[in-house]
C-alpha cells in the first residue's frame, strides 16, 4: 500500500470501509416493484479530505406497464469532508432525480439532475444544478 501525505503529516497505509444495503419492499401491479438503498462509508479523518459518505434513496422498477425494464430513483447523498485535519468540517450534499430507458436490449440510456449544495465541501461555494446523459451499452 502506497504512502499518504495529508495535512503535512504523512502515513504509511490508509484504508476505508463501505457498505450497501438494497432491497425491495413493496410490488407494484404486474412486475414492477419499489426499492431502497442505503449506502455508508468511512475513512480515517486524519489522512482523507472525504472521511465519511451517506447516502440513501428509493428506485421504482417496471412503474409504467409498457415499460417494464425502466428505472425511476430519487436520492440524497451527503460527503463528509475538510481540507486539513485542522480544517473546519463542511458536507457536500447532492439530490439526484433520474430515469434510466432501457431502449433497446443492448442500449439504456438515463437522463439525471442533479442538486449539489456545498460542493466540494466548500461552504462558500454556490449551489450547483447539473443535468447528464449517461449511455449504457451491453455487448
Amino acid at each position: 500500500m502506497a504512502a499518504v501525505a495529508f495535512g503535512g503529516n504523512n502515513f504509511a497505509n490508509n484504508y476505508g470501509g463501505y457498505g450497501v444495503i438494497d432491497q425491495q419492499i413493496a410490488t407494484l401491479d404486474g412486475d414492477g416493484s419499489i426499492g431502497w438503498f442505503l449506502q455508508y462509508g468511512y475513512a480515517p479523518q486524519d489522512r482523507n479530505i472525504v472521511y465519511s459518505y451517506v447516502g440513501s434513496g428509493f428506485h421504482l422498477h417496471g412503474m409504467i406497464p409498457s415499460r417494464g425494464e425502466d428505472d425511476l430513483g430519487l436520492a440524497v447523498a451527503r460527503a463528509n469532508t475538510h481540507a486539513s485535519p485542522t480544517a473546519v468540517n463542511v458536507a457536500e450534499t447532492t439530490t439526484e432525480l433520474t430515469y434510466r430507458l432501457v431502449a433497446t436490449p443492448w442500449l439504456a440510456i438515463q437522463p439525471s439532475f442533479q442538486v449539489i449544495q456545498k460542493p466540494g465541501g466548500d461552504a462558500a461555494a454556490p449551489t450547483v444544478k447539473a443535468a447528464l446523459l449517461r449511455f449504457e451499452i451491453s455487448l
